[in-house]
């Protein structure tokens, strides 16, 4: 299991003064300063000035947090890196990552023991071809720490749309999660979009706390708590999960080592989940 409390990570748009004072009160996991997408082009150096000068006057960076920076390939980057070596964040999310090039751009500007995460943002169908060599990138290039699904941006590059079942997606996905998992990544899944649903909003947190997302893009502070409920066990999967276990201790007493509980067989798989579970409900403090 991935040792990481990253359920909920809230982007603010840096060039929005309003939105710094209501950062200490959020009970997001992490919060992430945008710099690309919700910025326009004519207020990304203002937003650059203003997160550093926030960064230096306020209490937000008792909080985890990271910063969103431009494209590898685009004019800002290199200003972008510059002040996250002046803020020095948790970790960055790099958009449009497509390869080991992009990742060799970003090298360029961390050092081989920088402290820095390194989050992929995946929004394209070759991002998803190519995540076996992103995800072991070598030592040439600065390894990601996680991978982030942009889901928006992968439909529009394989001429796809939005849809309430989202099956277009489910190959990005389950793919996103195998590599992140096959190399002890985070693996943090796309936003809810509609703001006003957040009935919607609990299905699709749940849906990917099952699938294997450790956490989720949140566009808004009042989705934070649905989106943090949902990747916490609930009380109900923390009983069985413990129901699970003390009844595999005393299979293992019984000299066998599948148990039977609640009318279907608990095989060592099914354990070894519901130990992981327990554990992520001690990192939630569900559980001492």
């Amino acid at each position: 299991m991935i040792n990481k409390k990253l359920r909920s990570l809230l982007f603010i748009p840096s060039h929005i003064q309003k939105f710094y004072p209501k950062i200490d009160n959020s009970n997001a996991d992490a919060i992430v300063f945008d710099l690309e997408d919700s910025v326009p082009p004519i207020s990304k150096a203002a937003a650059r000035k203003i997160l550093l000068s926030q960064f230096n006057s306020t209490t937000f960076k008792e909080k985890k947090f990271y910063i969103r920076t431009n494209s590898t390939w685009s004019a800002y980057f290199a200003d972008d890196m510059d002040l996250v070596h002046k803020v020095n964040p948790c970790g960055i999310i790099v958009p449009k990552i497509s390869s080991v090039e992009c990742l060799a751009e970003v090298s360029k500007y961390l050092s081989s023991n920088s402290n820095v995460e390194v989050f992929g943002l995946i929004e394209s169908a070759l991002a998803i071809m190519n995540l076996k060599e992103i995800c072991s990138s070598g030592k040439k290039n600065h390894h990601v720490s996680g991978l982030v699904f942009g889901h928006e941006d992968y439909l529009n590059d394989i001429d796809a749309f939005s849809s309430d079942e989202m099956f277009n997606l489910s190959f990005a996905r389950a793919s996103i999660i195998c590599a992140a998992k096959a190399f002890e990544l985070v693996a943090i899944d796309s936003p809810y979009l509609n703001l006003n649903d957040n009935k919607g909003l609990s299905v699709y947190a749940r849906r990917s706390f099952i699938t294997g997302f450790d956490g989720m893009l949140v566009l808004h502070p009042r989705q934070v708590d649905t989106v943090n409920c949902g990747f916490t066990p609930s009380v109900e999967d923390i009983e069985e999960a413990e129901a699970i276990v003390s009844s595999s201790r005393s299979s293992i007493i019984g000299n066998r080592s599948i148990s039977y509980i609640n009318g279907r067989f608990a095989a060592p798989p099914l354990l070894k989940r519901s130990k992981a579970l327990l554990a992520k409900a001690k990192l939630f403090g569900i559980l001492k």
